[in-house]
């Protein structure tokens, strides 16, 4: 047994058996309805030191795309016996939503991971929901890899949508994360993760990881699983785990991505949710997808009081057009190039030590990566700075206003 399989024995019911490095943990064995009935894909580790990358397929159940991106990556490096630098662990996320094809049993996977709720999760109790079972479990897989590499572990999340889309990264607005993010040839989405709470991305990147959740297309899309291979050939290499030489069919893959992406911008920026309340009636509009540009003031969807209207000009991201979630549809901006290169020298530059100089904006004396406004409405400049920094995050904290974002 390998060192990797020393690390999984044990995690919940995942045993690994590895031989010999490079080897792998086969692909689970599907029943006949199609469905994976073991949480762990498989494991292939390399014999070569490397990055460890968790890949996480179906954190939604009804979004299976993700499950067979990472088993034909997986099957394609068992066949070839490759040389790989590091391992790829390769995880179901919701198991049992998966099983019953449906986006979640109780609650949404993809939200409960402030550290409070993991470790409320941590113990069984007899009143918990089958999705506090799942995160029980995703849990267990994640820490013995933490122990076994002093390097941030690498978690590609890889999802699908609801309604018809071109592929797209999300990232915690961050460095390292933007290293992983920005040399794919999609758009990559800043913010989102900062006004999305308790996603389990967000919930890794604080544990000092790194990651990108990635929307490959529709879920009955044929090109949505191609897409998401396509992601984890090139985060492999892009990450030093393959050569160029390694990935069979490479600028195939990279065409793929950049086709599905032709005309749209390098990154978004959201600026609104319209978030929902449970069982709240919400239907759509029909006829939006990603990227959508909109005016304010158009009528988007319905719920019990009317229509729903856009309250600014914007980009559509996520527009629901499932009956289970929260999140009825976000907001964006269009980001530059420039503005990337801007942000990103601002940050290394740690002009973050300058916010105090506008009036009534303090650093929170507990926590930097907070800052706390005083005052009348935020000056658009102001805001203009605070997100160029990576403070995208923004909630009530009376008196003040709180900016937040994550820890680089």
């Amino acid at each position: 047994m390998g060192a990797l399989g020393w690390a999984l024995t044990g995690a919940g019911s995942i045993v690994v058996d590895l031989i010999s490095a490079p080897s792998i943990h086969p692909p689970t064995d599907r029943p006949a309805a199609g469905r994976p009935t073991q949480r762990l894909i498989g494991v292939y580790e390399g014999g070569r030191p490397g990055r460890t990358v968790v890949a996480i397929g179906a954190l939604h159940g009804n979004e299976p795309a993700g499950i067979d991106a990472i088993e034909a990556v997986l099957a394609e490096l068992n066949r070839r016996g490759v040389d790989m630098a590091g391992s790829l662990v390769g995880v179901v996320g919701n198991l049992q939503a998966t099983v019953a094809e449906q986006r979640y049993l109780e609650r949404d996977l993809n939200r409960g991971w402030q550290p409070e709720s993991c470790a409320r999760v941590a113990t069984p109790r007899p009143d918990e929901s089958p999705e506090d079972a799942e995160q029980r479990e995703l849990l267990q897989v994640i820490a013995p890899l933490e122990a076994r590499d002093p390097a941030p572990l690498v978690f590609l999340d890889l999802h699908s949508t609801s309604g018809p889309a071109a592929p797209f990264a999300i990232i915690p607005d961050i460095a390292r994360n933007r290293a992983l993010a920005l040399p794919l040839p999609i758009p990559t989405v800043l913010g989102l993760a900062e006004i999305i709470d308790g996603a389990m991305l967000p919930c890794m990147v604080e544990r000092g990881h790194m990651g990108v959740a990635v929307e490959g297309g529709q879920h009955d899309d044929p090109q949505t699983a191609a897409r998401l291979e396509a992601i984890v050939w090139l985060s492999l290499v892009n990450l030093g785990c393959l050569r160029p030489e390694q990935v069979p069919d490479l600028p195939d893959h990279r065409a793929r991505l950049r086709r599905a992406s032709i005309g749209l911008p390098p990154a978004v920026r959201i600026l609104h949710r319209h978030g929902l309340d449970e069982h709240e009636a919400f239907e759509m509009e029909p006829g939006f997808s990603n990227f959508h540009p909109v005016r304010r003031g158009q009528a988007l969807a319905r719920d019990r009081d009317g229509p729903v209207l856009a309250p600014c000009d914007g980009l559509v991201m996520l527009p629901r057009y499932q009956g289970q979630g929260s999140d009825g549809f976000f907001l964006g901006t269009r980001v530059t190039q420039r503005w990337l290169m801007l942000s990103a020298a601002a940050r290394r530059g740690r002009l973050e030590r300058l916010l105090p100089l506008w009036p009534g904006l303090r650093v929170d004396p507990a926590d930097p990566q907070r800052v706390l406004y005083r005052g009348h409405r935020p000056p658009a400049a102001m805001l203009r700075m605070l997100r160029l920094l990576g403070f995208h995050g923004m909630r009530p904290r009376p008196p003040e206003l709180e900016f937040f974002r994550y820890t680089p």
